[in-house]
């Protein structure tokens, strides 16, 4: 998601564009964005990271600005330190000319493999017992094609809660059975639970089920009718 939160600058200012490239979970931050107009002189002398409200969080606080002329000119924003939550917010601030802001909502990959730490390799040569090396992890395949998923791009503000609620604002039943067939067919997206209620960044393309296949847990088997008690009979007459 993308928010431009000022009025548009003059022509000899540097603009900032998309995401093009960005780090993993556990990695030290690398965000790279393209620069859609003006030079790179000026946008690594007048950018600057500038956090946001905490409310709105989290957000990258610090971060070391260069540039690269790759692809027409990129930013790069980098920090030594490693990244442990999935979704950043990024702001940055140009100081030069007319002062304008942009925030990008940042959302983390995970990484591919994990590589493990220097300290627990070990160079010196030492007799151990043969092994048999294990296989090494099969990246998670894609979810199989499903002539019956839709593709949707997501508005800003929409999470995977707030589509099922709007498509079925009164079959709960319905609601959960979107969600979990969303979930399955994206697991990229949706890692945890909290990620179903967290809005989308605009733009991400949802492989969703056909809405009119979705359908609620069938209703509770009825149940007979409880038997009537006979019925009293009149006094013989005497």
């Amino acid at each position: 998601m993308l928010l431009l939160l000022c009025a548009p600058v003059t022509a000899h200012a540097a603009t900032l564009g998309e995401v093009v490239a960005q780090s993993a979970i556990g990695e030290p931050l690398r965000v790279e964005l393209r620069l859609a107009a003006g030079s790179l002189a000026q946008a690594g002398e007048c950018l600057r990271v500038s956090p946001g409200a905490a409310s709105d969080g989290p957000w990258v606080v610090r971060g070391r600005i260069s540039t690269t002329p790759q692809d027409g000119g990129r930013i790069v924003i980098s920090d030594r330190t490693p990244v442990s939550e999935p979704v950043l917010r990024l702001g940055i601030e140009n100081l030069c000319g007319t002062r304008f802001r942009r925030e990008y909502t940042l959302l983390l990959p995970f990484p591919d493999t994990l590589v493990p730490p220097v300290s627990a390799r070990r160079s010196d040569p030492v007799a151990t017992p043969a092994r048999s090396a294990a296989p090494p992890p099969r990246p998670a395949a894609p979810p199989p094609h499903d002539e019956r998923l839709q593709t949707w791009t997501t508005a800003p503000g929409e999470s995977l809660e707030a589509l099922a609620a709007a498509l079925y604002p009164r079959e709960a039943d319905a609601r959960r059975a979107f969600i979990a067939a969303t979930v399955r067919a994206n697991p990229e997206l949706f890692g945890d639970a909290a990620s179903r209620s967290r809005a989308l960044p605009a733009g991400t393309e949802l492989r969703v089920p056909d809405p009119s296949r979705v359908l609620a847990a069938p209703p509770p088997a009825a149940r007979p009718p409880a038997a009537r008690p006979p019925a009293a009979r009149p006094p013989a007459a005497r």
